[in-house]
């Protein structure tokens, strides 16, 4: 029998090749759940050619494209959303220094800039994929 080269799990709705083994090992986070899959089928089945609104399951004992839960669905397009706003409130913000910059700052120009330049990495720091527990932080002023 030829050795697999990836194992799907579907705890983790993923799929991983073998050779990454004893890296996510090592670390903890290798799942138990897992099923080798032939190399055709982790080629067919990885997350890059997922169709929209779809999935990875295993269905009979072979791999197939099943339809994401509605709740899964909604979940991404309010990720997706919070994603959006994280990149609408960095480009406004830095629109906002965009003039200062080039130029030699009076003390409060470079105050003003300095914080505008740490509330960029505090928004840019956001984990969208908490949507529902987003605390954005206030632009300074």
């Amino acid at each position: 029998m030829m050795k697999q080269n990836s194992v799907h799990f579907p705890s983790q709705n993923a799929i991983f090749p073998v050779e990454f083994y004893d890296f996510y090992a090592s670390a903890g986070v290798w799942p138990t759940d897992g099923i080798e899959i032939s190399d055709e089928g982790a080629a067919k089945f990885n997350g890059g050619n997922e169709p929209s609104g779809k999935m990875v399951s295993m269905v009979d004992g072979a791999l197939c494209w099943v339809d994401r839960p509605e709740s899964v669905l909604i979940l991404e397009k309010l990720i997706e959303q919070a994603e959006h706003q994280k990149q609408s409130l960095i480009a406004s913000t830095q629109q906002s220094i965009s003039l200062l910059m080039g130029r030699t700052l009076t003390a409060t120009e470079s105050a003003k800039v300095n914080a505008t330049l740490d509330y960029i990495d505090t928004v840019d720091g956001v984990n969208t994929s908490t949507v529902s527990n987003i605390d954005w932080p206030f632009q300074p002023q």
